[in-house]
């Protein structure tokens, strides 16, 4: 698994595809990819929904979109 950035919104990339985050959690966990640099094990309870994009068909955000350095 790993915490990737899209359209500004937190993703996940699991199995070559990627999940929303927060519609992933139904809005329990937030959009923002900086939310979860900190708990990224909380993200390993989302499942892949169908529809799901592969990670061929997305452009990806810079991984930290607001570094802190």
């Amino acid at each position: 698994m790993k915490l990737a950035s899209i359209g500004g919104r937190a993703h996940v990339v699991l199995d070559g595809r990627v999940v929303d985050v927060e519609a992933a959690s139904g809005g329990r966990m937030a959009a923002d990819p900086m939310a979860h640099i900190a708990s990224l094990d909380a993200l390993k309870s989302l499942e892949i929904p169908s529809e799901a994009l592969s990670v061929d068909e997305v452009v990806f955000d810079a991984p930290v979109p607001r570094s802190p350095k």
